[in-house]
C-alpha cells in the first residue's frame, strides 16, 4: 500500500457506496465491481484499500487470490472459513452446523481451535454444479452469521481473476449472480483482473456483461506528482524539481514504477527530516532500479514468451512510435506475416499481461521501459 493512493478515488468511492448500501439495508450490494487493467496500475492496492474500508466499517473481509493450481471454489471456501473463524470465533446452532457441512463439500474443515484444514478433493472436474450451489449457500450463511454478530456483512475481494480456468470463472460468475439475485445475504463482491477479464467472464457466463467493470489506467501527470511528492512532504523531505521530473518522465504514469523509482532515489539520498533529493540522487537511483528490472521482471517476461512470441515482441518494439504505440499493420510488416497469422500470438501475449490493445489495431507494452529491454535482446533463432 503506497503512502499516498492517488488517482483511484472514483473506484474506491464506488466500492464504498456498495459497502454503505449493505450496511444500511442488510441486503446484497448488487452486481459486483470488477477492476481491470494491466499489471502495475494498482488493482491489488485498490482491493486492499477497499478491504481496509470494509474492516473499518465492521465487515468480515475475505481476500482471495486465484491461481492455476487450486480450484477457485475451494480457495474461496477456505478463505471464508479462515476469516469467519478468526473474526467471529466458533459458533453454535443450526446455521453454524450447516455452514460447516457446506465447507466439508469443499474438503475444508474448521477445527475446535479455529484452525482451517484443507484436504484433497475427488472428481474435481465433476464438481462445478455442486460447487456453485454450495458456494452460494456458504456466502449466504457466512454473511448472515456475521450480521447476527452485529457485523454489517461479508466483503469478498477476488484478485487475479484471469488465473481462473473457464470452469472456475463459470462457477464464480454463477455464484455471484445467484447470491445477488437471491437478495437475502449482506454480501459485497469486488474483483480484479487483467484487461481481458471481462471477455473471459462473458465467455464463461453471458450475464457477466452486466457486472460493473472499471478500468484502471496509468496515472495522469498531476496524480503521479501527488503520489511521488506528497509522502515526502509529510516527513519534511523535498524533491528537487529536476529530480522529480526525471522520475515522473521515466515512470510514465505507472504506479508500480513510481514506487520503484521513488524508493530507489530515496535510498540513494537517504534523507533525514528536512532533507533533499537531488537530480543526481534520482539518476543514480533510476540506474539501479532499471538494472533490477532488467535482471528481474523484464527478464522474466521475456523468458515466459516462446520464440515466436519473442519475435512479435521485438516487432512491437521496432514498430512503436514515440508514444510507445505500435499498429498491428506495422507489426505484421516487421514480422512478415498477416495480422490474422499473428493474432494467436498477440492474444497469448495479452493473456500473459505483457502487451495490451489500447484501441483496435494498436498495441503497447504494459510496463514502460520494456520496449528498450526488448530492443537489446538478440532476435531468437529462426
Amino acid at each position: 500500500m503506497p503512502p499516498r493512493l492517488a488517482g483511484r478515488s472514483r473506484e474506491i468511492e464506488r466500492a464504498v457506496d456498495l459497502l454503505a448500501r449493505v450496511q444500511q439495508f442488510g441486503t446484497p450490494a448488487g452486481v459486483p465491481l470488477i477492476l481491470t487493467g494491466p499489471r502495475g496500475v494498482g488493482k491489488t492496492v485498490v482491493l486492499g484499500a477497499v478491504g481496509e474500508e470494509g474492516r473499518r466499517r465492521g465487515f468480515v473481509v475475505v481476500p482471495v487470490t486465484l491461481d492455476r493450481q487450486t480450484s477457485a471454489a475451494q480457495r474461496i471456501a477456505s478463505a471464508v472459513a479462515r476469516e469467519l473463524a478468526r473474526e467471529l470465533g466458533r459458533q453454535r446452532g443450526a446455521r453454524w452446523s450447516r455452514w460447516q457441512e457446506r465447507l466439508a463439500s469443499f474438503s475444508v474443515e474448521v477445527s475446535v481451535a479455529g484452525i482451517v484444514k484443507i484436504g484433497a478433493r475427488a472428481n474435481e472436474k465433476d464438481q462445478s454444479s455442486a460447487d456453485r450451489d454450495a458456494l452460494v449457500g456458504l456466502l449466504e450463511d457466512s454473511a448472515t452469521l456475521a450480521r447476527e454478530k452485529n457485523r454489517p456483512g461479508l466483503l469478498l475481494t477476488v484478485d487475479e481473476l484471469q488465473e481462473g480456468s473457464s470452469t472456475d470463472l463459470s462457477v464464480w460468475a454463477n455464484t455471484v449472480q445467484d447470491t445477488v439475485t437471491a437478495g437475502v445475504a449482506p454480501v459485497v463482491i469486488v474483483g480484479a483482473g487483467l484487461p481481458r477479464t471481462p471477455e473471459r467472464l462473458m465467455e464463461a457466463a453471458t450475464f457477466s456483461e452486466r457486472f460493473n467493470y472499471r478500468r484502471l489506467d496509468r496515472l495522469s501527470m498531476s496524480d503521479a506528482s501527488l503520489a511521488l511528492l506528497d509522502p515526502a512532504a509529510t516527513v519534511h523531505v523535498s524533491w528537487g524539481r529536476s529530480a522529480a521530473q526525471l522520475v515522473l518522465e521515466r515512470a510514465k504514469g505507472s504506479p508500480f514504477l513510481l514506487q520503484l523509482f521513488g524508493e530507489a532515489a530515496w535510498a540513494v539520498a537517504a534523507p533525514g527530516e528536512g532533507g533533499h533529493i537531488s537530480e543526481a540522487d534520482a539518476a543514480q537511483g533510476l540506474a539501479l532500479a532499471e538494472e533490477d528490472l532488467a535482471d528481474g521482471m523484464f527478464r522474466g517476461r521475456w523468458n515466459r514468451a516462446t520464440d515466436a512470441e519473442q519475435r512479435v515482441l521485438l516487432a512491437i518494439a521496432q514498430a512503436s512510435n514515440a508514444d510507445g504505440v505500435a499498429t498491428t499493420a506495422r507489426v505484421s510488416a516487421v514480422v512478415g506475416k498477416s495480422a490474422r497469422q499473428i493474432s494467436v500470438l498477440r492474444a497469448r501475449l495479452i493473456d500473459k499481461g505483457i502487451i495490451e490493445s489500447l484501441r483496435h489495431g494498436e498495441l503497447v507494452f504494459t510496463m514502460p521501459g520494456f520496449e528498450a529491454f526488448v530492443l537489446e535482446q538478440e532476435r531468437p533463432a529462426g
